[in-house]
């Protein structure tokens, strides 16, 4: 904006030290309040943009709402041409999109995030304010965990938004704070605008997948709610009644581990129990017939093509034929022949087991989700047929308890045989008629003859998630478009937005760049990158956290274009890796952006 810079003093006390976002004519600059000596953050638009008025008018009803939750809004004015929002500092929070790029939240810190804002929403109807803008830009969690909602009204009025009727903005804030729900408990986007940062969510029939079908461990109410009102269908009407049936939740940030693996609950571990019974049940009357002849048929001998023990590769041709099989082919012929026993049974109960979904799909006992979501998933299911069992209880497993009794006597007679063996070899190796040093000889012949092991270089880490990194503008930099850099295709690429003015992005900031999130623990050597055509500076840091402060320069290059590797002197540990630019690519019309087509770290 013209006229604004580092120093400038607005309002006579609000003195600015660092722009942090921007968007068209209107900036958001770090600044402090000289009388108070705070941090603050300012808010700057010319007073002839179209929807000024709007924002202020806003911004002056917001500041008038008393509650903990949401940003403060502290000054609002306007002067020579220009009008500011300033408030409190945002520098020790970070946003909900922040905070999924590193996977979803636990579902009880996702309940508590949403229904502070859905009370803290309530509180603001009552005086006739919505937010009408909600997003996980919107919402932001402090240090140390409490929940703080930025925009009420004004974002909104910057959009341009009109504000509809009364029991329509609470449907819309409404549905916005399930958005923000499922978000936290998926990292997924529920609605059809896109949102950076952020994959959108899987549509199925009937509307957007269930949060359950992405991330386990979710509760059923909170499940249910985001099913169905963002789906359509009738739920809670206004923030208050969300904040009602979702409540209660925990006072301070509960420090959960994201629930990315699928969970063994007590529910889970029952149905697998009834689940077997009925297999078992099944399999029963197949092991009837051939039980019998199971037990009286003698094992099988091992054949050719099964594994080799190292005892018979060990002995020579000529032991095998004076002293016949040897301890290692009597052991492992008994052990495979139990196991080929035990392992078609379980393959019979694998065959069976897929057999029986398969019909209960046919036959309409089994519905997928998104066939429940398109019937109306609100149908009472039928109650479960109670389990019965056709052959005395006491006898349920007696086939199993066989098989490993078969297998215990074969090693107890297997180990019979073996320590006489193993004492005639042990005496027979001690006597002095075997020369010492021949035995030495062989011993390092046959170590000289072993392949040396190989250390395989750095493997290649794996990329769980990227996203624009834009720490001095608006957070993000075109973070939709970063998968592209690392889709194995160099015909897609991240772009920055475009500057103008000069290659260093017009003055207005030293750098962007792309953030990407690798396993926890990994150690980074190597970066290799694809750039444009075009010269560009670039510089990788390897971080603990998603930022620059702390990070650990990997290396650079400079004025570099096409394929280029970045590899420290020794690997440096984080989980973080930044892609840095500080030179962007030069384009026609006096335009700059950074482009970068692939990337890969080990």
């Amino acid at each position: 904006m013209q006229g604004v810079g580092t120093g400038r003093v607005i309002a006579g006390r609000y003195g600015l030290q660092e722009r942090r976002a921007h968007q068209g004519e209107l900036e958001v600059w770090s600044g402090t309040d000289s009388i108070t000596q705070r941090p603050v953050s300012v808010t700057v638009f010319p007073v002839s943009l179209a929807r000024a008025e709007a924002a202020l008018d806003a911004a002056r009803r917001a500041a008038v709402v008393d509650d903990p939750r949401l940003v403060t809004i502290l000054d609002v004015g306007s002067e020579h041409g220009m009008a500011w929002i300033v408030e409190e500092s945002l520098a020790e929070s970070s946003t909900l999109a922040h905070l999924l790029q590193d996977g979803p939240l636990g579902a009880e810190e996702s309940r508590r995030i949403a229904g502070e804002i859905a009370a803290t929403l309530e509180v603001c109807a009552r005086r006739g304010l919505h937010h009408l803008h909600l997003s996980p830009y919107a919402v932001r969690r402090t240090r140390d965990g409490r929940v703080k909602l930025a925009g009420l009204a004004t974002a909104a009025a910057i959009e341009g938004t009109e504000e509809p009727s009364r029991d329509r903005a609470a449907l819309i804030d409404t549905r916005g704070v399930l958005a923000v729900l499922y978000a936290a408990l998926t990292a997924r986007w529920p609605l059809e605008t896109r949102m950076p940062g952020l994959a959108s969510a899987p549509r199925i029939v009937g509307g957007v997948a269930a949060p359950s079908e992405i991330t386990a461990g979710i509760p059923a109410d909170l499940d249910l709610v985001c099913r169905t009102v963002l789906n359509g269908q009738p739920g809670p009407a206004t923030p208050g009644e969300l904040a009602a049936q979702i409540a209660p939740w925990a006072e301070h940030s509960v420090d959960v581990m994201t629930p990315a693996e699928t969970i063994d609950t007590d529910e889970d571990r029952g149905e697998r129990d009834e689940q077997a019974e009925r297999d078992e049940r099944q399999e029963r009357d197949e092991r009837q017939e051939q039980d019998a002849s199971e037990r009286t048929a003698p094992m099988p001998a091992a054949t050719p093509q099964e594994h080799t023990s190292l005892a018979e590769q060990d002995q020579p041709d000529a032991t095998d034929t004076e002293t016949g099989p040897s301890v290692g082919e009597r052991v492992g012929g008994a052990v495979r022949a139990a196991t080929g026993v035990v392992g078609g049974l379980k393959a019979r109960r694998a065959s069976a087991r897929a057999d029986s979904r398969e019909r209960e799909v046919e036959s309409g006992q089994r519905v997928l989700l998104d066939q429940a979501l398109h019937e109306g998933g609100s149908t009472p299911l039928p109650p479960p047929t109670p389990l019965a069992a056709t052959q005395p209880l006491q006898r349920d497993g007696q086939y199993s308890r066989l098989i490993l009794g078969i297998v215990a006597a074969i090693i107890v007679i297997a180990m019979l045989i073996a320590v006489p063996t193993l004492f005639r070899s042990a005496t027979t190796t001690a006597s002095p008629s075997l020369p010492p040093v021949a035995t030495r000889a062989t011993t390092n012949s046959a170590a000289t003859s072993a392949p040396a092991a190989r250390v395989t270089p750095g493997a290649s880490l794996p990329i769980q998630t990227a996203t624009g990194f834009d720490p001095l503008g608006d957070g993000t930099e075109n973070g939709s478009q970063a998968g592209k850099s690392y889709d194995g295709d160099p015909a897609t690429a991240w772009t920055s937005e475009g500057y103008r003015g000069s290659a260093q992005f017009g003055g207005t900031k030293d750098g962007v760049g792309v953030i990407y999130t690798l396993p926890a623990g990994s150690q980074v050597r190597t970066t290799q990158l694809t750039l444009a055509s075009k010269p560009q500076d670039v510089t990788v840091y390897v971080s603990a956290d998603r930022s620059l402060d702390a990070a650990q320069e990997l290396g650079k290059v400079t004025n570099a274009t096409g394929e280029q590797t970045v590899t420290a002197p020794t690997a440096l540990a984080g989980r973080y890796v930044i892609v840095w630019f500080t030179k962007a690519a030069a384009e026609e019309g006096d335009r700059y952006r950074c482009t970068l087509a692939e990337v890969a770290f080990s």
